[in-house]
């Protein structure tokens, strides 16, 4: 036990200092860079395709064409079509980018809760299991990365204070929704979790929060 817990705070000392992280980020972005372009999905690729290319043409979501999400994946898909090319490799090149911006809200959000070590383990489980396991350039996956900093941003608003990383939180929530109408989820756990944090509600506002919960959970 003692070898074990001396190698733990050695590691932990190691990953406290920004180089060994640094390196780490870039080994794992570059492995997805390299592992991405493997395995299409014919249904979902063609989807997104064909919705990237129709705004690139100049048609609009949910007005000129039926999209099965919000619409800000096809702009996105489209962005990437005029500066990479009209092809399916075009799409995943925003992905890997919101990856790589994606890891160290994983990080931040693990640090909160756990030592450098197991914030690592956290880190390349979620790595593992997130683009890598479907690599297609889902709006899920930029929700997802939308989602996760706005975690971030609320755990340090409800624990710090200051209306500015609440506010952040709210800006992550709306361009999750744009990607996939389910970041609205996201928005109701933020809602709960304020009225939650509120300590100096008296009986009226215990009563009017269980009643907003209760419609919620209906609903």
């Amino acid at each position: 036990i003692g070898v074990r817990g001396l190698m733990g705070s050695r590691t932990d000392e190691i990953l406290r200092r920004p180089l060994p992280l640094a390196l780490l980020w870039a080994a794992a972005v570059a492995g997805v860079a390299l592992l991405v372009g493997r395995y299409w999905i014919a249904l979902d690729d063609g989807t997104l395709a064909q919705s990237a290319e129709r705004v690139l043409g100049g048609q609009l979501p949910h007005r000129d064409f039926g999209d099965p999400y919000s619409g800000l994946n096809a702009m996105l898909g489209a962005a990437a079509f005029k500066a990479f090319g009209v092809r399916l490799a075009s799409l995943r090149v925003p992905l890997v980018a919101g990856f790589a911006l994606w890891l160290p809200a994983v990080w931040l959000l693990a640090r909160r809760h756990l030592p450098p070590t197991a914030s690592l383990a956290a880190t390349v489980l979620a790595t593992t299991l997130s683009v890598l396991a479907y690599p297609a350039a889902m709006p899920t996956w930029f929700g997802l990365f939308a989602v996760t900093w706005g975690a971030w941003m609320l755990s340090k608003g409800l624990d710090e204070g200051g209306r500015a990383w609440l506010a952040g939180a709210g800006a992550m929530a709306g361009v999750a929704v744009l990607f996939k109408v389910v970041g609205l989820y996201f928005l109701a756990a933020s809602l709960l979790a304020l009225a939650w944090n509120r300590v100096d509600g008296g009986r009226v506002y215990a009563a009017l929060v269980a009643g907003c919960t209760a419609a919620f959970l209906l609903l």
